[in-house]
C-alpha cells in the first residue's frame, strides 16, 4: 500500500519520531518492534480515538508506516486493514469517476425540470421515485424481488373491511415503501429511534437481541439510541459450527430465558457478515428468522443486507429466497442496502431502507421526515446514476469484488495455510468454510487468535493492520482487504 501522509498522520508523526529515536540509542530491540510499541502506546492517540478501535488501530498504522519510511526501515509490507474503508484499484477507478459526474447532472436536470422547487425540500422525503425504482430492478438481479407477490392492504383509503387485500409484485410494493438515506448507519440510527418511540408510545420495554459477530458500531448506534436499562439489550453467542452466525436453536435458546409479555422486541442479523467475513446458508438464514416470528410474532427483524451483492447473482438469491417466499417473514422484516462496499463509495454515504409491510415502514419513515425533514438531492441522482443500465457497469463492480475475493483468500493463505504464523493464531479457524473462502463475499477475513497472542505481536510479525474483536468464543482479528488497489494477497493462491 502507499504511504498516506496527511496532516492529522504527520503531527503524530512529528511528535513521536524523536521519542523513537531516543529509544533506539537505548535498547537492542528490533526497530519495528520500538515503534509498534511506541504509537500503539501513544496516550494522545488513544485519547482522541477512545471507544474507536477501528480508527485507532487505522491512525496508529499510517503513523508506523510513516515513522518507519523517516527511519529508513522497511514498510511496505505493512498493510493497514483495520477499516471497512475501500480504495478503489486502478482498473474501476475510471468507471466510478465518470458515474460521479454523470450523477451531477442527473441533479441539474431535475432541479431545472421542478423549476423553482428544484432547489427546495423533497417533499417526499423518499429520495426521487425513479431512483428508488432503478435500485430495486438493479438489486432484483441479486434478490429476485420480482418473482414474488405480497398481500398489500388497499391504498385508497378505504379500511380493509370495506376493500379487501389484494396481491401485488413485491417490487410494485418497495417501489413505494422505501426511502434513500444518507448511508446505511443512518438508517440503522433512524430504525432504533423510531422503535424505541413506538415501545415508548405502546408501553412496552424496548428490547434489541443481536448476535455477537454483529459490527461495533450496531452496538454502539443500538446503545446510543436510548437508555440502557437492563435486559434492553441482548447479545447471543455465536459458535465456529454455524459460522458464527444466529440458529433457530439460538432464538429459542434466548425466549426459552426470556418472556416475551411487555416488551417489543428487534432483532439484528447481518446475513453477509461484517464483522464475521462469512456468510448465513439460505437455509439457516430462513429458518432462524421462521424461529423468531414462531416465538414472538410481533417482534420486528432489520436484515442489514449491505454485503449481499458481493456475492454472486445465484448465490444471493439462494440465500434471500427463503424469506421473500415467506409471507410472515416479509410482514416483520425491514431491509437496509448500501453502496459503500459494493460499488466501493462509503465516502459518498449512500443507502436506501425498504419493507413491504406499509406499517412498519411508515413508522421508520415518520421519523426520518420529521427529524431530518428530508435528504440532499444529490443522494437521488447518485442512486441513479449508479444503478441505471447495470449491463454497461455490473461486469466491472463484480470483477471488484473477485478482486477483493482473492486478497481475501491469499491473505487466508498468508496467515493461516502458509503455518508461518501458527505461534499466533488458533488450530481451530471452522468457521472459515472453502466455497465461502473460494467465494467473492464482502472485504473481510476473521482469524481466531491463540489465547495469549497480542495485537503487536500480530502486526510485528505479519505486517497486517487489523482490529481486534472479543467474541464469545475467543479473540479474533479482523482484515479488511478494501483498501489493496492492487494484487497483494493474491499470489499466496
Amino acid at each position: 500500500m502507499s504511504l498516506e501522509s496527511s496532516p492529522d498522520i504527520l503531527i503524530h508523526v512529528d511528535r513521536l519520531l524523536p521519542q523513537i529515536r531516543r529509544r533506539l540509542d537505548e535498547t537492542h530491540d528490533r526497530i519495528r518492534d520500538v515503534v509498534f510499541d511506541t504509537v500503539f502506546a501513544d496516550y494522545s492517540i488513544k485519547k482522541v480515538f477512545k471507544n474507536a478501535d477501528i480508527q485507532y488501530s487505522t491512525m496508529c498504522g499510517a503513523v508506523v508506516k510513516n515513522i518507519l519510511n523517516a527511519l529508513q526501515e522497511p514498510y511496505d509490507d505493512i498493510n493497514l486493514m483495520a477499516i471497512g474503508n475501500v480504495d478503489l484499484p486502478g482498473f474501476i477507478t475510471p468507471l466510478v469517476h465518470g458515474l460521479i459526474k454523470r450523477a451531477h447532472k442527473y441533479a441539474e436536470t431535475w432541479i431545472r425540470s421542478q423549476g423553482h422547487l428544484g432547489l427546495g425540500y423533497d417533499i417526499s422525503a423518499q429520495g426521487y421515485k425513479p431512483a428508488r425504482e432503478m435500485a430495486l430492478k438493479n438489486w432484483n438481479r441479486y434478490y429476485g424481488f420480482a418473482d414474488y407477490t405480497v398481500e398489500s392492504d388497499p391504498q385508497d383509503g378505504s379500511t380493509p373491511e370495506e376493500t379487501p387485500s389484494i396481491d401485488e409484485n413485491l417490487m410494485s410494493v418497495l417501489s413505494e415503501n422505501s426511502t434513500i438515506t444518507p448511508g446505511g448507519m443512518h438508517a440503522i440510527s433512524v430504525m432504533c429511534t423510531a422503535f424505541n418511540k413506538i415501545a415508548e408510545e405502546k408501553g412496552l420495554k424496548k428490547r434489541y437481541i443481536y448476535p455477537d459477530n454483529s459490527f461495533e458500531t450496531w452496538k454502539a448506534i443500538a446503545r446510543n439510541s436510548t437508555t440502557k436499562d437492563p435486559g434492553k439489550f441482548n447479545q447471543i453467542r455465536t459458535e465456529q459450527k454455524d459460522r458464527l452466525h444466529l440458529t433457530p436453536e439460538k432464538v429459542h435458546e434466548f425466549y426459552d430465558a426470556n418472556d416475551t409479555e411487555g416488551v417489543d422486541d428487534t432483532w439484528y442479523i447481518t446475513p453477509v457478515g461484517n464483522p464475521s467475513g462469512t456468510a448465513m446458508s439460505d437455509t439457516q438464514l430462513t429458518a432462524t428468522c421462521e424461529a423468531i416470528i414462531a416465538r414472538n410474532p410481533n417482534a420486528t427483524i432489520i436484515l442489514d443486507c449491505v454485503y449481499v451483492r458481493t456475492l454472486e447473482t445465484g448465490t444471493a438469491k439462494k440465500l434471500m429466497s427463503g424469506v421473500l417466499s415467506s409471507p410472515e417473514i416479509m410482514k416483520r422484516v425491514v431491509f437496509i442496502e448500501s453502496l459503500s462496499k459494493t460499488h466501493g463509495i462509503p465516502g459518498l454515504r449512500l443507502g436506501m431502507f425498504f419493507s413491504s409491510n406499509k406499517e412498519l415502514y411508515d413508522s421508520i419513515q415518520n421519523f426520518d421526515m420529521t427529524g431530518y425533514v428530508c435528504h440532499s438531492h444529490e443522494l437521488s441522482a447518485l442512486m441513479m446514476a449508479f444503478m441505471e443500465n447495470p449491463e454497461d457497469t455490473e461486469k466491472a463492480f463484480k470483477e471488484l469484488h473477485r478482486f477483493w475475493g482473492r486478497e481475501r483468500k491469499g491473505l487466508f493463505n498468508f496467515l493461516i495455510k502458509s503455518g508461518r504464523f501458527t505461534d499466533l493464531f488458533d488450530k481451530d479457524q471452522s468457521h472459515i468454510i472453502p466455497e465461502q473462502i473460494d467465494d467473492p463475499l464482502g472485504l473481510y477475513l476473521f482469524v481466531k487468535i491463540k489465547p495469549g497472542v497480542t495485537r503487536m505481536q500480530i502486526y510485528s510479525q505479519t505486517g497486517c493492520i487489523g482490529v481486534p474483536t472479543k467474541m464469545d468464543t475467543g479473540m479474533y482479528m479482523r482484515f479488511s482487504v478494501g483498501q489493496i488497489k492492487e494484487p497483494t494477497y493474491a499470489k499466496y493462491l
